[in-house]
């Protein structure tokens, strides 16, 4: 696997492990742009929507989980 490759696929995983959807249009920093700019209620508007488990977190600490799931799949497979 390339290393483009890899960040595509850890950049769906982590979102898709935090969010149960986002706009296909968007892609990992805009969303990751949008959810540090909006509450949980804009992001709804716009189509993201935060996992059930996690939707009492504030989107800026989901974003802080996201990034850090990312930054280790990255790590794990770049080493």
């Amino acid at each position: 696997m390339t290393k483009e490759q890899i960040k595509e696929k850890a950049e769906f995983i982590a979102l898709g492990t935090f969010l149960s959807a986002w706009p296909n249009d968007l892609d990992y920093n805009d969303v990751m742009d949008l959810m540090t700019l909006h509450d949980a209620y804009d992001l709804a508007d716009k189509g993201i929507d935060i996992w059930q488990p996690f939707e009492n977190h504030p989107p800026e600490d989901i974003t802080g989980y996201i990034q850090d799931l990312h930054d280790h799949i990255i790590n794990s497979f770049t080493l």
